[in-house]
């Protein structure tokens, strides 16, 4: 099939070849240092005269590429922080102009150097959408970064319904990855929802982000970044009974420069070191009342990644990039209703090498490859052996059960050929997203845990339900004016590991789960039968697909002035046959009692009956809004329902899924984004993040196992699920820093620190988080969970 597709694109490519060519031809070029090394990221603008005509920005080999150009005299304008703004001039005729090689100067110490997060023009390319959120360098460290956290601040612009089972999809230098491996000071740009329909990727544009880090260079340049906070600085969180002792630790940088002397090859390091000894909150209710109290956790994560990227000629660029990275985390789960006992302790290793190539075959035709090669392992275990207790809406205590190994050996491989021709563009590739080798040695819930209705329950010894597994579990497989734009796209979902474990471990001769109702406490195999209790299984639905979202939206792009424009955009998301998760062997109405097969437990079927809608409508202000603010604003009001969680969850009646359609966990009706930066003074510079959000729902229970599944899930009668609701979330977050100039008189070395001081939550406002929804609890419909308090970060970064 795959040699069937390059044929037929190689035909495609021959038979355009052989026409007579159409109004508009393709600019292609690169742009260079003054050493020839490759800049990309670069702002490069096509000018008629003082109009701009087309802007992109460089890939990361230093490519650029204007589409469609009409005949005439243009001028090519680059952009680079660092280096001094250059622009040459070029002639489009009746055929492809020469690819053009754009060298910038360094700037000098007298020069203002602009950076564009400001809107140009607007236009009408695919990836032209003004509603787009794009944030350069200079935009990201003048923002209120918690943690230098780039992904998780600027995730707020996602929209939830766009994004798959396996969560947001991430694009670091084209390729689609798990997790941003390099530190925070070598990314150049993020983008979100740039060109949301493109078919090079697996999910639309709001549920992608895609990450361009820096390039090494032919002069060597360095970052240093200190990140302290400490409690002293803190609020109390609202549920804490004191202020606890809790401090972090962020020391992370980059150095690159060349590479040998042959002048065409660069290197870039960076490293991030980072310690934290916070504290979890305990808010729960036990036999002897409330239960305050606060449990550390302690983590600590170490990344170091390096990249090579050599210039063999021209037309061909590769780069490899290998990283190792380390992460240890204690007593997690921790907090609300969940004791201390019941946490668990996490490790993760891992190291991965990644080869890039670009090759400019012709001026019209561009192929690149990348493969990326990487193992992890990932060690979960307990801080108790104890046995598990959950007692709904009062406490989760006793072992958490928890005792994986998770390894993995994975590939991925990404071809493309970009062919232009006049104002066409076809591209076609092959993608690999995950060729892997995983294993899973899960000795999880070997001791069992008991679920109880209520603290009465508890205290009486009569639990509803026991849960333990036994068995095998050592598993390994592979497995100017205004715009108005319109788009959709079909895009398949994936299941992702978890699942495809899950039906490997629970057959024969694997992993075997036992669920016993009713059973004697505080031995539960001293219940009539709970000798031999039956195993439960995993199995597909006979009809099982892969799911698909169907998505389009359709909007007005509007130039208010030259440096801003705003975007309306209404978007409609349909999702088809969504996973979820159906005991089939569930005990059937109307009595609930016996299961139909007694030789078996819970018969855990995954199937794709489910359905997911949202709608919404979007207003983007972007760009400098006034001379003095320069950013972008985003008001969003949706609606979202769905009548299943995902592959994981499951109804509260098996045999009935009328009160399953309802709204979404994730639906939000209103919310307001704000993030930018303010120059009203030249005295020091200002960012501000500003996050509000309506009010999300939870679900009423019973707190019994009124369905006898032993999921204790069951609702009220004629209750939907998530009729409750939360409260809403707001906060405001502040940087301000100033660059000092270092070194020799004037700063004439590029020399700099920078100090800076960030303030989250600014206005401490507490921001609830998880809801109690049992009826028998004393806490129903209270929060047991709060956001956290206004937090204070300092940080100083060194640049030359």
């Amino acid at each position: 099939m795959l040699v069937v597709v390059w044929l037929l694109f190689a035909a495609a490519v021959a038979a355009g070849e052989a026409q007579p060519p159409r109004s508009g031809q393709t600019v292609i070029g690169v742009a260079v240092d003054g050493t020839g090394a490759v800049l990309p990221g670069a702002q490069v603008d096509l000018m008629s005269g003082p109009a701009i005509v087309q802007t992109t920005s460089t890939d990361p080999t230093g490519t650029f590429r204007f589409v469609g150009v009409p005949p005439g005299r243009y001028e090519v304008r680059v952009r680079y922080e660092g280096f001094q703004p250059t622009a040459i001039k070029v002639t489009v005729g009746g055929r492809t102009p020469s690819p053009l090689r754009i060298a910038l100067p360094l700037a000098n110490v007298t020069q203002e150097i602009t950076v564009s997060n400001q809107a140009p023009e607007i236009g009408t390319g695919a990836a032209s959408n003004s509603d787009a959120v794009a944030v350069d360098q200079e935009m990201l460290a003048a923002l209120p970064m918690f943690d230098q956290d780039y992904i998780a601040t600027l995730s707020r612009f996602l929209d939830s319904g766009s994004i798959g089972t396996a969560g947001p999809t991430l694009v670091v230098n084209g390729m689609e990855v798990s997790a941003l491996r390099v530190s925070a000071s070598a990314v150049q740009q993020i983008k979100i929802n740039q060109d949301p329909y493109s078919a090079e990727y697996a999910r639309p544009g709001r549920g992608r982000i895609e990450i361009l880090t820096r390039p090494g260079s032919q002069d060597y340049h360095g970052e240093a970044n200190i990140i302290f906070r400490d409690a002293a600085l803190n609020a109390r969180n609202a549920f804490a009974p004191t202020r606890p002792p809790e401090r972090r630790r962020i020391v992370e940088g980059m150095l690159g420069g060349p590479f040998g002397g042959a002048g065409r090859t660069s290197f870039l390091l960076s490293g991030h070191d980072e310690m934290e000894d916070q504290q979890a909150v305990v808010f729960a209710i036990g036999p002897s009342g409330e239960v305050h109290d606060v449990a550390p956790q302690p983590n600590r994560q170490s990344l170091l990644a390096f990249s090579i990227t050599r210039q063999r000629s021209e037309r061909i660029t590769f780069s490899i990039r290998p990283n190792l990275e380390y992460e240890s985390d204690r007593n997690r789960g921790v907090g609300g209703t969940t004791l201390a006992s019941a946490g668990t302790n996490f490790e993760h290793n891992e190291q991965q090498i990644t080869y890039t190539q670009q090759t400019i075959v012709r001026p019209t035709l561009l192929h690149q490859v990348q493969l990326l090669v990487g193992h992890e392992r990932e060690p979960y275990a307990s801080a108790s052996p104890a046995r598990g207790l959950v007692v709904s809406g009062a406490f989760t205590g006793g072992g958490g059960q928890v005792d994986l190994l998770r390894t993995e050996l994975h590939m991925q491989l990404t071809t493309s050929l970009a062919w232009t021709r006049n104002r066409h563009l076809i591209q076609t590739g092959f993608q690999l997203p995950d060729w892997s080798r995983r294993g899973f040695y899960d000795r999880s819930n070997f001791g069992g845990t008991f679920y109880f209705a209520s603290l009465d329950a508890y205290s009486a010894g009569t639990p509803y339900s026991f849960v333990q597994q036994r068995g095998d579990g050592d598993l390994a497989f592979h497995g100017k004016t205004n715009v108005i734009r319109a788009g959709a796209g079909v895009f398949n979902d994936r299941s992702g590991p978890v699942a495809i474990a899950d039906l490997l471990h629970y057959r024969a001769g694997g992993l075997v789960r036992y669920v016993i109702s009713d059973p004697a406490y505080p031995d539960p195999f001293q219940s009539p039968g709970a000798s031999a209790p039956p195993p439960s299984i995993v199995q597909l639905a006979p009809d099982v697909r892969i799911p698909q979202t169907l998505q389009y939206s359709v909007g007005i792009d509007h130039q208010l002035r030259k440096t801003t424009t705003l975007s309306v955009t209404y978007t409609s998301s349909r999702g088809y046959d969504m996973f979820r998760s159906r005991d089939v062997n569930a005990p059937p109405p109307p009595s609930f009692l016996a299961r139909p097969d007694p030789s078996l437990g819970v018969v855990r079927q995954i199937e794709a009956n489910g359905r997911q809608q949202s709608d919404s409508l979007q207003a983007t202000l972007r760009g400098k809004v006034t001379r003095w603010f320069n950013g972008q604003m985003q008001y969003t009001f949706s609606r979202a329902r769905n009548d299943t969680n995902g592959i994981g969850s499951y109804p509260a009646n098996d045999y009935d899924l009328s009160g399953e359609w309802a709204r979404a966990d994730f639906d939000r009706p209103h919310r307001f984004l704000l993030l930018g930066r303010l120059t009203p003074w030249k005295v020091a510079d200002v960012g501000l993040g500003l996050t509000m959000t309506s009010a999300g729902p939870y679900t009423e229970l019973l707190g019994g196992d009124v369905y006898n599944n032993g999921r204790g899930r069951a609702r009220p009668k004629g209750v939907a699920r998530n009729t409750l609701e939360g409260a809403g979330f707001a906060s405001v977050d502040l940087r301000v820093s100033r660059e000092l100039k270092i070194g020799r008189v004037g700063g004439s070395d590029g020399r700099a620190m920078t100090l800076g001081f960030d303030a989250f939550n600014l206005l401490n406002r507490v921001n609830y988080g998880a809801y109690v929804g049992t009826l028998e609890s004393p806490l129903f419909r209270q929060p047991v969970t709060a956001r956290s308090a206004r937090q204070l970060q300092l940080s100083a970064r060194v640049k030359f």
